[in-house]
């Protein structure tokens, strides 16, 4: 968490992207085996060989800070196509994709320790970016109601927990509901931007269900073969987009020093940021999965 400020920093300073990378003076790796170690070198070295960007030696690591604007100048240059790929080969697309539009990327040194960590431990569930903030966030001392997603920690328990997750597309043209190993989402319409629509076959199908267990890349939809689960989860999404709730904006909106700072950054629209609530429509979800709820 200590490095945030630094990468803060470095978008003040102009930069597009700031990676935390392993491979820059100063950086420290500890509790790492030595073959992950040997490893993430090598793939260093050939993506250098293979993509010189300038700046860049860490092109894996999930540890950056992005400026606002050039996600979004990704996103209207990509469409949904600007994060395609899964696991660290993700990174490396969106990196390349980001090299395309001039981006400037700059590296901080990366910390990486974690004394007494246990042999062989898993987290036993599809983890997304903001678990990973979330996490570092509580580890700083930071409150859950600031920002989404769950403590990793948590699912190193003896007995994790299991908890629903929601996500909600910027323009609320889609959602996703994810439980364990299952993840579905309903797509109500694409905005009148062709683009947000990734799968070829969503305007057909605008409900689906993926095993992510078995289909990590969520590619084999099993909506049809799972009604029931399809009805149980789409009912959470309804409830949940029934119930009160706090945007990110509305959860800090007494700390006016942080939404001004994610204003600057173009993340937020300063302290009169207002909540999008309005446009999360559960009645167009029932709508859309009347098919599924009424079976």
């Amino acid at each position: 968490p200590g490095l945030i400020a630094a990468m803060v920093r470095g978008i003040r300073e102009g930069n597009d992207v700031v990676i935390a990378s392993r491979f820059r003076p100063g950086s420290h790796i500890r509790g790492v085996p030595l073959y992950r170690r040997v490893l993430s070198r090598l793939g260093s070295t050939l993506f250098r060989i293979a993509f010189p960007t300038h700046g860049v030696r860490d092109f894996t690591s999930g540890y950056r800070a992005y400026r606002a604007g050039v996600v979004k100048q990704a996103f209207a240059t990509y469409g949904g196509e600007f994060v395609a790929e899964s696991g660290f080969t993700c990174m490396v697309d969106i990196l390349l994709k980001l090299r395309k539009l001039d981006a400037i990327v700059s590296e901080v040194p990366l910390i990486l320790r974690w004394p007494g960590a246990p042999t062989g431990m898993r987290v036993p569930h599809t983890v997304a970016q903001a678990d990973l903030g979330r996490t570092l966030l509580s580890l700083a001392g930071v409150p859950p109601a600031a920002f989404p997603g769950e403590d990793l920690r948590n699912w190193l328990e003896e007995t994790p927990p299991t908890r629903t997750r929601f996500a909600v597309a910027g323009c609320a043209h889609s959602f996703a509901v994810t439980r364990e190993n299952w993840h579905l989402t309903i797509t109500l319409n694409n905005g009148g931007n062709e683009n947000l629509i990734t799968r070829d076959n969503a305007a057909d199908a605008p409900i689906q269900l993926f095993d992510l267990e078995k289909d990590p890349t969520a590619r084999v939809d099993l909506a049809d073969s799972y009604p029931n689960r399809v009805a149980e989860m789409t009912g959470e999404l309804i409830t949940w987009l029934d119930s009160p709730r706090t945007s990110l904006a509305v959860a800090g909106a007494g700390d006016e020093a942080t939404l001004d700072l994610l204003a600057e950054l173009g993340y937020a629209s300063g302290s009169t940021a207002t909540t999008g609530a309005a446009a999360l429509d559960a009645d167009r979800v029932r709508e859309v999965a009347g098919a599924f709820l009424t079976d």
